[in-house]
């Protein structure tokens, strides 16, 4: 359930805010982002305004995952049944490398596709497997480095 960045309750505005930390460490830790010194950035804005692409988090709640283990329904007023999650996003549609990241395959990442996800459900019933879910936070950051331009 995505919620509002701000004017929510305090409560739940302390954990956006907190939540906002978590995913730009995540980022920082990983070496998916670098700040630049205002001279740099107004170097970049004058000469380079292309490269420039928006931004924004994208907050969402999502249920615990021991209320859902325990087939309890999250309560929406409930902080206890949930966890805000924060998750800076680009606009990368208006990435100025767009159509070369797309034409060199750049443009993929690890989602399984439907049939994928039937296969595995067919397996999984076919030979009495338990399945076992997983998310690993900062996932989709190991792209690697960039060049500069």
């Amino acid at each position: 359930m995505q919620i509002h960045h701000s004017n929510n309750s305090p409560l739940i505005q302390a954990q956006v805010e907190a939540a906002k930390v978590t995913g730009w460490n995540t980022l920082v830790n990983n070496n998916a982002v670098c700040l630049v010194l205002a001279g740099q950035a107004e170097w970049i804005k004058e000469n380079q305004p292309s490269r420039i692409m928006g931004n924004r988090f994208v907050i969402t709640k999502k249920a615990l995952e021991d209320v859902v283990e325990n087939c309890q329904l999250p309560q929406v007023d409930n902080l206890d049944h949930w966890k805000v999650k924060a998750r800076f996003c680009l606009q990368g549609h208006l990435d100025p490398d767009l159509s070369e990241k797309a034409e060199s395959g750049q443009l993929q990442s690890p989602i399984v596709s439907q049939m994928g996800r039937t296969v595995l459900f067919q397996l999984l019933a076919s030979y009495k497997w338990k399945l076992q879910l997983g998310d690993v936070q900062g996932a989709f950051l190991e792209a690697g480095p960039i060049p500069e331009r």
